[in-house]
């Protein structure tokens, strides 16, 4: 199992004030879910005040149905309507499909940051919109 989703990690994460969970249904069922962290900032984002789309998931079989597109842009009201000016993310440098959904709604390449990833080290860029 991926550490990120370990059961101890996740309920950690939900009871961390700084972290909103949301959760998107389709026919009454899960099919994605988002996470955004109001302490993070890294290096290249503009603004003093923004917050961070931590995590973006959709499942695959609602892949270009509109879910993940709901998702984000229920993500950005919500971080506009809490006052923050820039909502910023990492999306790693492999990932094409994401990176072409982000650009389409608006993100902009700000930077780059690393992180651990099956005993190696993987890039991210980071991408920011304002809001």
């Amino acid at each position: 199992m991926y550490e990120a989703f370990e059961p101890e990690k996740i309920r950690a994460e939900i009871a961390d004030e700084h972290t909103t969970f949301f959760i998107i249904f389709a026919n009454g069922k899960a099919v994605g879910y988002a996470k955004l962290r109001t302490d993070s900032k890294v290096d290249g984002v503009s603004g003093e005040n923004s917050i961070e789309l931590q995590r973006i998931y959709t499942i695959e079989r609602v892949y270009g149905t509109g879910i993940g597109e709901a998702l984000l842009k229920h993500c950005l009201a919500i971080a506009k309507n809490r006052g923050f000016e820039t909502l910023w993310l990492g999306v790693w440098e492999e990932n094409r499909r994401a990176q072409k959904f982000y650009a389409k709604h608006g993100f902009r390449r700000v930077g780059e940051l690393q992180f651990p990833y099956a005993g190696t080290v993987g890039t991210n860029f980071v991408l920011e919109i304002k809001l």
